[in-house]
């Protein structure tokens, strides 16, 4: 079955529950391709937006701010309840950071999966960025963000070749401030689920973002094999578990009453 414009994928029969699935910095909605069909056959709606600055290079990042990141995450919350009663969040990384965004927002989903999710910045991030901005260097080498490499068919001394541009990792990193200081609002249920073999995102950070929390029912769960691209990692299959299992248990809203002629 083809995907719909808006990354929206059909389930086999109308569910009562929608799932958003929000992709990490640099990445797209393909980091879902397991997770996906996972959660179509238990007959959830899926919704897979690709969000601003992603999908072509990476210099098409330094137009963004995270305000555009939180807006697409908006809408396709917003496309999701048009579908269903019941909307969850899943989200990796950036993604994660996005789905917190939304939980500690006015009208926040039923609950959410975060899957390496982080709202520290370190005082190393502060000061390499500070260090490029007074450089006037407009980006960091691929290697200063944990990344071996640039994006297949970045070629030469092109943008894209070079790094990841220093405004696009500001506005994540304002990001995650404003995150860190909205998390206390969250109420809806929420999972995390990391790898004990991430670089970026420790098992110390996931502890600490379940800390600022104020949901009741709350899980933590780290993977052993796993590094940073959770939905991708060794242990893929148990995260898939993990988060059907989760959602599952989060009860559902009634439908809305149909309205009389």
């Amino acid at each position: 079955m083809s995907d719909e414009p808006d990354g929206t994928r059909p389930a086999p029969t109308r569910p009562g529950a929608a799932v958003v699935l929000l992709h990490g910095f640099g990445t797209g909605p393909g980091i879902w391709r397991h997770v996906e069909p996972r959660l179509r056959e238990q007959g959830y709606r899926t919704f897979t937006p690709r969000l601003p600055g992603h999908g072509t290079v990476p210099p098409a990042l330094a137009e963004v701010h995270w305000s555009d990141w939180a807006s697409a995450t908006e809408r396709a919350l917003a496309r999701a309840r048009d579908e269903c009663p019941t909307v969850f969040v899943v989200g990796h990384s950036l993604g994660a950071t996005l789905a917190l965004h939304a939980a500690a927002s006015e009208r926040p989903p039923d609950a959410a999966v975060l899957m390496a999710p982080s709202i520290r910045i370190s005082v190393r991030d502060r000061l390499t960025l500070a260090g490029y901005a007074l450089a006037r260097r407009d980006t960091v080498p691929w290697r200063r963000i944990g990344l071996n490499g640039p994006p297949s068919g970045a070629r030469g001394n092109s943008p894209a070749a070079r790094g990841m541009p220093v405004s696009a990792l500001c506005t994540n990193l304002r990001l995650k401030a404003a995150v860190a200081a909205a998390a206390r609002r969250v109420h809806c249920p929420v999972a995390i689920i990391g790898g004990a073999e991430d670089p970026l995102v420790p098992a110390a950070e996931l502890r600490r973002v379940e800390a600022r929390l104020r949901s009741a029912a709350t899980s933590l769960h780290v993977l052993p094999r796993s590094g940073h691209a959770v939905p991708l990692a060794a242990d893929r299959e148990e995260a898939c578990r993990l988060t059907l299992a989760f959602l599952a248990a989060v009860p559902r809203r009634a439908p809305a009453a149909p309205t009389r002629p």
